[in-house]
Order: C-alpha cells, then structure tokens, then sequence
C-alpha cells in the first residue's frame, strides 16, 4: 500500500480512519472493521464529515485526520465530473445538521455483534433495530458519518452498497463504515496516514 499526499487526493474521494480510542475499536469491533469513520474529501484540502460533537461540519483535512492513527483513501473510479461536484454539493447542503447517534448505533443492528448482544439483550437489538428504520425513514434530517458519505454517492447515482429505497425508508441511510470498506465499487488507493501501533 502506498503512501499518498493530499496533492493525489480528488473531489468525492472517501478517507476511512481508525483512531486509538476506546470507541473507535468498540465502532471497530462491532461492525468487523478495520475503520470506524468516514470522510468525504470536497476538494482544496477541505473536507465535510459528521461528526458527534457538530454535526455535519466543513474542515480541513488535517484537522480531521489530527486525531487518528490511519486514514485510507477510498476511490470509485469512473466518476464524471458531474457526480464528482453532485457529490460534493450534496455534503454541503447539510452542513449544520445535526449528529445522529440513534442512526448510527442502528447502522450496526445487522452485525454479527449485534446479533450475540441481542442474543443475551433482546431489548437491545429492539432498540437499536427501531432506531436503524426512524433513520431510514427520515434520513436526511441527521447524519452520522457513513450515512452522509453514502447517502451523497446515491444522490450522484452511483450507490456504495445494494441499499435501496423502498417501503421502510432507505437502506443506505443504515451504512457503517465496514460497508464502505468492503464495498466492490470502491478502490483503496494508498493511506495518508498510517502511524506504527
């Protein structure tokens, strides 16, 4: 894997990190993935991301790399220009929304964690699988991370995952951050930080 500037990075790429916390290897381990948030690279050194204390914000990437271990770029190659920009466009329409935690704890209702909490947790799966259909049903009232990078990409017509939108609201609104790293339409191009554990 190689090492990338920020020169190398283009408009909708998607930066997966993983910090040395606490919460990110609980994200981690829950969802069986080596990332626990998403960012959308808009150009400029910029990026727009959603995070738990501010929602979604615009910021360097520097500052939202400042405080991770790694970040992987993620590419989906053959974007038009256009989809790149309706990309882009989408994240800063919903600058200043909200965080949504209840969407993102839902977001792992259909883990295999989920399913050995639930075992021993009945009521804890219920919860978090009531939570994951409120925020498929109104997905862009708040965002958590993935559901932002994710939700952008849809509204470009090139979906990240087989989520669709139907009767119980939209699937894609439920993408963690694993989703996205196993995604087949998505390419790992290199890391632009990578710190030795």
């Amino acid at each position: 894997m190689r090492k990338i500037e920020v020169e190398d990075l283009k408009l909708a790429d998607i930066i997966l990190t993983q910090a040395p916390t606490m919460k990110s290897k609980f994200i981690r381990n829950s969802i069986d993935s080596n990332f626990s948030h998403s960012i959308l690279y808009i150009g400029g050194s910029m990026v727009i991301e959603s995070i738990g204390d501010g929602g979604v914000v615009e910021r360097t990437l520097d500052t939202a790399i400042s405080g991770t271990n790694a970040a992987f770029v993620f590419r989906y190659r053959g974007l038009t220009i256009e989809q790149m920009d309706m990309i882009s466009r989408y994240g800063k329409h919903f600058l200043g929304r909200p965080y949504d935690l209840d969407g993102a704890i839902g977001s792992a209702a259909d883990t295999n964690f989920a399913r050995k909490v639930g075992f021993f947790l009945p009521e804890t799966l219920n919860a978090a699988n009531r939570d994951d259909l409120q925020n498929r049903m109104w997905a862009e009232a708040s965002f958590y991370c993935s559901e932002l990078v994710a939700l952008a990409y849809q509204t470009a017509g090139v979906p990240l995952t087989r989520g669709n939108s139907n009767e119980y609201g939209n699937s894609l609104a439920s993408t963690h951050p694993g989703e996205i790293e196993k995604s087949h339409k998505l390419s790992c191009i290199g890391y632009l930080k990578l710190e030795k554990k």
